[in-house]
């Protein structure tokens, strides 16, 4: 493979590097953290990646990119990575947390963290471009399997369709998003764009009988496809609350929402974004209930499905792979406003089974976190793990102060356990 083609989605979070300028940000870095009841030598760890071919092959890509041609990865020199050990108690160490994953060397890292306690937490940082978290997830399985890598499940093998009917598809999803994200939208980040942020992340994470009482909410409150409808109506009504607090007037919440565009059941693709979005416009009125807000997101991700808008919106990503990132960003942003929407939201792939136990040490908890850009620089993600739905918060401390932070934890507490609606007093 002398050069594999960006997909259209690689191509947005490439241009999502413009918005990646404001000090103390993750930008495009996504991360895994594995926690392990016991300690972890950092050579076993170190000779697995040596010897392996996947890691051989993501350690030596690099892309390319002109006026003229699309973006690609290309085969170079591969670069030696090294696992980096930290003695911290902190959940993921400032200096990990401050770090940006660059696509400049190599865009990937692997560091161990020993705690006083004597456990150890492994994280997996990654450059967005390089994998989305459903490839993550692919990658980590291959990376700590017996079986030899699956090196042909690697890279997608779509070819991009253009002629008139792709333009007409991407034009129809041009129009649709156009039309859902104008107006007068609400979000959480403060009219002043500070040029250094400091951020934090929090796991609330729940029991096994928690998580059944949740699933129970979210089928009363008529959730369709799983919980994911009663998760975005309790996170998007705990970010009215703290406008709410704020004394922000409170009009539209605009949520893009990305979904894996995998088969179900396969090895790859593991390089690159194999993505699509549902686009979530949720008004003041029907957030004044958590099953006004649940039904108004089932209509819209029904509606949305029958319209076919994800995969009309495949063929909009690859034709606007490529137009100029100036261009691309300026799209993004909706013409020229800071945020890309009110907050982020997404659903990470459940933990996998073949996870639960890495060089015969148990996994006793996992969390894939997404990359979280600011602004709007708050972004609500949820994985299950061994049966157990954790939720992780990711902010930046000029977005959600500590005292926000704690009312947005408290509403997603007893919304999410009880089922009824929080009221801030």
């Amino acid at each position: 493979m002398k050069k594999i083609p960006f997909t259209g989605f690689d191509c947005f979070f490439l241009a999502l590097e413009k918005h990646d300028k404001y000090k103390g940000t993750s930008g495009n870095t996504c991360r895994y953290v594995f926690d392990f009841d016991g300690y972890f030598a950092v050579n076993e760890l170190q000779i697995l990646l040596e010897d392996n071919q996947l890691v051989d092959f993501l350690c030596s890509l690099r892309y390319t990119k002109n006026l003229f041609r699309s973006p690609y990865w290309y085969v170079g020199s591969r670069l030696k990575i090294e696992v980096h050990e930290i003695n911290s108690d902190e959940y993921i160490p400032r200096q990990i947390l401050n770090q940006k994953v660059s696509l400049d060397r190599i865009p990937l890292s692997f560091d161990l963290i020993q705690r006083s306690n004597g456990t150890t937490s492994f994280i997996f940082s990654w450059h967005h471009i390089l994998m989305d978290g459903y490839g993550a997830v692919l990658f980590l399985k291959q990376l700590f399997s017996n079986t030899e890598p699956k090196l042909d499940a690697l890279s997608s093998k779509e070819i991009s369709t253009y002629n008139f009917d792709a333009f007409l598809k991407a034009t129809k999803a041009k129009f649709f998003i156009d039309k859902t994200s104008k107006g007068l939208l609400s979000g959480v980040t403060p009219k002043r764009v500070f040029k250094k942020v400091d951020q934090r992340v929090s796991i609330i994470s729940f029991s096994k009988d928690e998580t059944q009482l949740i699933d129970e909410f979210s089928y009363a409150a008529g959730a369709m496809y799983g919980r994911t409808a009663f998760l975005m109506a309790c996170s998007a009504r705990a970010v009215q609350t703290i406008l709410g607090i704020r004394n922000e007037k409170v009009t539209n919440f605009w949520i893009p929402v990305p979904r894996d565009n995998r088969k179900k059941g396969g090895y790859g693709p593991i390089l690159g974004n194999i993505l699509s979005f549902l686009f979530y416009r949720l008004r003041k009125t029907e957030l004044n209930s958590i099953k006004e807000a649940v039904s108004a997101i089932n209509k819209q991700m029904v509606s949305q499905i029958k319209m076919n808008i994800p995969m009309y919106y495949n063929h909009l990503m690859n034709f606007m792979k490529w137009l100029p990132l100036n261009i691309y960003y300026y799209l993004i942003k909706r013409g020229g406003t800071n945020s890309i929407a009110g907050f982020l939201f997404t659903v990470a792939p459940d933990h996998p089974s073949e996870l639960m136990k890495i060089f015969d040490k148990n996994v006793v908890n996992a969390v894939n976190l997404p990359s979280n850009t600011y602004p709007p620089g708050l972004t609500f993600s949820y994985i299950n793990f061994n049966g157990c739905l954790q939720l992780m918060i990711l902010y930046y401390e000029q977005v959600i102060s500590e005292h926000e932070f704690k009312v947005v934890e408290q509403h997603l507490k007893q919304e999410l356990l009880t089922g009824k609606e929080y009221n801030y007093e």
